[in-house]
């Protein structure tokens, strides 16, 4: 049985359902005896001097979550750790902005490689969901996350996600319940972490 903790990261369209699966996990792994920590997205925490937005924003998010992430090994010592957007994420993030012409060439450089060796998870699960349900879920179309940006984001994430080398899966939660949301990311993560403690 392995001692150190089994990594998995969570990324997804907005209003996809990845935060609210990621925070019903741990109950269910509470069941089967394994114990897990939550790393929540740390953008809540941005300090207000710092442009939300920017690519200064973007890292000080990610040096923030990575910080927790390395904390929990030493404090918590848990199973399985759940991130809510970490490298790969990252890496999605400043593919997306330098296709989108907000990061130069060194910037996009600098991103794309400063977490993804030391911070690279075992496994990724990648929710999507269809531009008019994620409108619905949210009740409005905001003056950021319109139907438009959320097809556009849709397409970037499918093609980002086919680049993907390590074990992953897909949701597509548009026509799931919460619940079904639940257990599908539940069955896939157990079935992977047992394959992970055997070897």
């Amino acid at each position: 049985m392995t001692i150190r903790p089994y990594v998995v990261e969570f990324i997804g369209t907005p209003e996809a359902g990845k935060t609210s699966t990621l925070n019903q996990l741990p109950f269910m792994f509470k069941k089967d005896s394994i114990s897990s920590l939550v790393i929540q997205e740390s953008a809540e925490l941005l300090p207000k001097h710092i442009p939300k937005g920017s690519n200064d924003a973007d890292l000080w998010i990610r040096l923030h979550t990575f910080g927790k992430v390395i904390s929990a090994h030493y404090l918590k010592s848990p199973d399985i750790i759940l991130i809510d957007r970490g490298c790969v994420d990252n890496e999605f993030w400043a593919i997306k902005h330098y296709e989108d012409n907000v990061l130069s060439d060194e910037e996009y450089n600098t991103r794309l490689h400063l977490f993804n060796s030391k911070f690279s998870p075992d496994l990724v699960i990648t929710f999507i969901v269809s531009p008019e349900t994620a409108i619905s879920r949210k009740g409005y179309e905001g003056t950021t996350v319109t139907k438009a940006f959320i097809r556009d984001f849709n397409h970037q994430l499918q093609k980002f996600y086919n680049t993907i080398e390590i074990p992953k899966t897909k949701i597509d939660t548009s026509s799931l319940t919460k619940e079904e949301t639940l257990f599908k990311a539940y069955e896939f993560i157990l079935y992977n972490y047992y394959k992970f403690c055997t070897n």
